[in-house]
């Protein structure tokens, strides 16, 4: 811990309730094993942060050093955390490290997953009773960390240092130089080891985007191999720096960002809740954030662009350090070009003008900026008919405008005719009704939104409503799609069979239209890339009738790197079954209910609109601000976000397409109260407005 610089030292967040468990290897039984020098180092150092900067007491950490890390006692262990520890309430935050050897081998069933990963006990390839002791399988330690989330909630992060602790395929050859390799090969076919269990359910690999039991913050990606060098893990070592120097203050995914560029290593970020904040069971909300802006000859470059929904004419409020927000600006930039992934911004004098160069005042080469107001094609157009409504909606957006500017919201809310609007706005008795104008959606017999809402609450439902309405429409590139034959978005049934999800092989996409009878049947999705490109896909479901943007899936969180892509040239990536992890759905009709105590009231549904959005990239985007629950849900207003965004480093392209998602009555067959439910190995469990 010497090595660390006390000068980036932020104050850390305490956390005293963690519970730890942390195993390092260097020692293995097995003599053909080859030894390592850094991974007990690395795990006493993860030991000695969570004592001294968390404050985590010795009773609630867990070590397993060398000759004590056997199979069977870090399947025990990892089984009391769940069983034996004492959590004060639900949702404590719990931490699994490991450091030591990964290996990958073959299954002996065939079809798409060949490949098992685990990773290597101290007691590996000895003999027990009747067996030879094997390695922790992929499905075993998820299937224990499901369980472990059943009880204990699911903020739940695993560090894994060790070669393939990315998900996919075989690794291949580095050259490692005087660098120690953390994996062994094992060339015979692993044995199923826990027959009769759910683990034959649980996806393979050990990332899993789609399962909701935990963060992992993996080494190294599908292709690579996870390195030591003067005895120590180059991940751990980094992760730490990274881990002390913000103070975890910061969330999962931009605490990768942070990290040090590691030759011959792209660390990964995986979990459906890799936006929240370190050790917390709280996703950091959608609202205002921060963005690097940084100072290249005279021109101030902000690192977002088009992809990200930056058009010309955006305006930013510009700070030195983060902890200046929100009372100390240095004033309003806007932005004069934008591409992709990156924006040209130029200051604003008070009359609204742009400074000229020599005008300007000086600024660090390094700021933070914070959207103010999106461009004019941000603007949402709403039309109101009842006139008492219709002042009362225009008072309230005046006073929003003059409010504090961290209670703003940035796109302009215009009232305007019937003809040009995008939106209607009713009176039933004390409720305000919403009325849908979009062509695409009325046409399949969607004209209004099941909910209606107490006046105290349309604000909010406003700003969510204009949030909803850019992201589904913006374009990122005019540049003419490359990807819309050479890609294919299949969407089909999935079932199951002998304990085992199989698809029927239909594809109810057709001409990016998706039509359903709801009720029973579960639904995967399949993307097929017959183009020569390495892809990063994005795909994301946004609800019509109340507004929320669903992440459906979402690439590994890294810095750019080619190996890294999810959706290679010449494959395909299953979303819903198979390896990624992520769960099938099924879709039933809302009934009619009160919600939040009468404030909001919701209808009955015999017919359901919604688009999926796929985004398909060359490297890594940042989406996450897309993403927003339903205002018909508590919490009822958008939280505010801080932090620094790290920039991504190119993006050659990047193109985006819709896919019309309708659900109609099934009269046969009971409905469920929620659109959408998520499914979970041997369970469905629905979630939504309740």
């Amino acid at each position: 811990m010497d090595s660390f610089t006390p000068d980036s030292i932020l104050v850390p967040i305490k956390t005293p309730n963690l519970r730890a468990l942390l195993i390092g290897i260097d020692q293995y039984a097995a003599k053909e094993i080859p030894k390592l020098d850094g991974a007990v180092a690395d795990a006493k150092a993860i030991e000695s942060y969570l004592k001294e900067y968390l404050a985590v007491p010795d009773s609630q950490i867990k070590t397993l050093y060398d000759s004590q890390a056997t199979r069977q006692t870090i399947i025990q262990s990892i089984e009391d955390l769940a069983f034996k520890e004492k959590a004060v309430e639900q949702n404590n935050p719990f931490l699994i490290y490991y450091a030591g050897h990964g290996a990958e081998g073959k299954r002996p069933t065939q079809g798409l997953d060949q490949i098992i990963q685990m990773i290597i006990p101290h007691d590996f390839k000895q003999p027990l009773d009747d067996y030879t002791v094997q390695g922790i399988l992929d499905y075993e330690f998820n299937e224990l960390l499901e369980q472990l989330a059943n009880v204990q909630g699911d903020n739940i992060t695993v560090i894994l240092d060790c070669c393939h602790s990315g998900s996919g395929t075989r690794g291949t050859h580095l050259d490692t130089n005087d660098r120690t390799v953390r994996s062994i090969k094992i060339d015979e076919v692993i044995p199923n080891s826990r027959k009769g269990t759910r683990g034959s359910n649980v996806a393979r690999g050990f990332l899993h985007t789609g399962l909701r039991s935990h963060i992992l913050l993996a080494a190294c990606s599908e292709k690579e191999k996870a390195m030591e060098h003067n005895g120590r893990g180059v991940f751990t070592e980094a992760l730490l720096e990274a881990l002390i120097a913000t103070g975890g203050r910061v969330s999962y995914c931009d605490l990768l960002l942070r990290l040090q560029p590691l030759p011959r290593q792209t660390p990964q970020c995986e979990g459906f809740y890799k936006n929240r904040t370190l050790w917390n069971s709280i996703a950091m909300a959608i609202g205002p954030r921060l963005l690097r802006v940084r100072c290249e000859k005279e021109s101030y470059i902000l690192e977002a662009g088009t992809a990200h929904g930056v058009t010309e004419k955006t305006r930013f409020t510009i700070y030195e350090e983060i902890s200046d927000y929100p009372s100390k600006a240095q004033g309003v930039f806007v932005v004069q070009s934008t591409d992709l992934i990156r924006s040209t911004l130029v200051p604003l004098s008070d009359s609204g003008t742009t400074i000229a160069t020599e005008s300007r005042t000086h600024l660090k080469p390094n700021l933070f900026a914070l959207l103010e107001k999106v461009g004019e094609e941000g603007d949402f157009r709403l039309h109101i008919e009842d006139t008492e409504l219709h002042q009362f909606v225009q008072n309230t957006l005046e006073e929003a405008q003059n409010s504090p500017l961290s209670n703003r919201y940035p796109r302009t809310i215009a009232l305007v005719d019937k003809k040009i609007a995008q939106f209607t706005l009713g009176v039933e008795q004390d409720y305000v009704t919403f009325g849908i104008l979009d062509p695409s959606v009325t046409t399949c017999g969607l004209n209004h939104m099941p909910f209606r809402v107490k006046r105290n609450v349309l604000a909010s439902v406003i700003q969510y409503a204009a949030h909803f309405d850019w992201h589904l429409h913006r374009v990122v590139s005019t540049a003419v799609p490359t990807f819309q034959k050479s890609v294919r978005l299949e969407f089909t049934k999935i079932y199951k069979r002998n304990g085992a999800l199989e698809v029927d092989k239909s594809n109810l996409n057709v001409n990016n239209r998706i039509d359903l009878v709801v009720g029973e049947d579960k639904y995967g999705i399949k993307l097929v890339n017959n183009s020569d490109k390495n892809l990063y896909p994005y795909l994301f479901f946004f609800d019509c009738s109340d507004l929320s943007i669903e992440c459906y899936y979402d690439s590994p969180t890294a810095r750019v790197s080619e190996r890294g892509a999810p959706l290679r040239a010449g494959g395909a990536l299953t979303i819903g079954y198979s390896a990624t992890g992520w769960a099938p759905w099924s879709y039933s009709l809302r009934q009619p209910e009160s919600i939040e105590n009468g404030l909001i009231m919701q209808e009955g549904q015999d017919v359901d609109v919604g688009f999926l959005k796929l985004f398909l990239s060359s490297d890594p985007l940042d989406l996450s601000h897309m993403v927003q629950h339903s205002p018909f849900k508590s919490p009822l207003t958008a939280g505010s976000r801080g932090g620094k965004k790290e920039p991504f480093e190119t993006l050659g392209f990047c193109e985006t397409r819709i896919i019309k998602v309708i659900q109609r009555k099934e009269a046969a067959k009971r409905q469920g109260g929620s659109m959408l439910r998520w499914f979970w190995p041997n369970k469905w469990i629905s979630f939504g407005l309740r």
